[in-house]
């Protein structure tokens, strides 16, 4: 049998499995509670050029706060960070967590990301309370690398948290 044949076999039984793996597990992503004091809303909007839902997590009795945005890693989804948007928004933080346009287009989604920061700062997401000052991003593994891209040159950010980010060669490292 030869090695083309051979691959396209393996490809052809390990590719299935490996796409039914990733279902199961996002389907199987536990829901976190919300902590006291934190109201989830969910917004559709548009960042660069795709429909995705954003989930706005906001710390209830304040007419202002500051605002984070966090992003997930590769192949993961606004579900998996929701832990650390209830964190934030109970100790005062709006936290914007969205899904993110593409499962590996780096520059796409700090574009979005970006976007995402602009939208908030206009303060045309959300009515109350009001994001004031300026942004920090958070994210987890390629969402590391996504913000880490969108705060490089943006001024409306004042803090960058990279958790494991992957840096992606010359351009996260000269980002960093």
């Amino acid at each position: 049998m030869s090695r083309r044949r051979i691959a396209g076999l393996l490809a052809a039984a390990i590719l299935p499995a490996a796409a039914a793996a990733w279902g199961w597990f996002f389907l199987r992503t536990p829901g976190v509670p919300l902590p006291p004091g934190v109201t989830l809303r969910q917004v559709r909007m548009s960042l660069t050029g795709k429909e995705t839902t954003v989930d706005l997590y906001l710390p209830r009795g304040v007419a202002q706060a500051p605002a984070a945005v966090v992003a997930h890693g590769f192949p993961r989804s606004r579900r998996n960070m929701a832990g650390w948007g209830g964190f934030l928004a109970a100790n005062g933080i709006i936290a914007a967590v969205p899904d993110l346009p593409t499962r590996a287009g780096h520059r796409r989604n700090s574009r979005a990301i970006r976007e995402l920061v602009d939208a908030l700062r206009a303060g045309t997401l959300l009515p109350s309370p009001r994001p004031v000052g300026p942004v920090a991003l958070l994210g987890m593994s390629a969402g590391g690398m996504c913000t880490l891209l969108a705060a490089e040159s943006n001024h409306a950010v004042a803090c960058w948290i990279g958790l494991d980010p992957v840096l992606g060669g010359p351009a996260g490292r000269s980002a960093a």
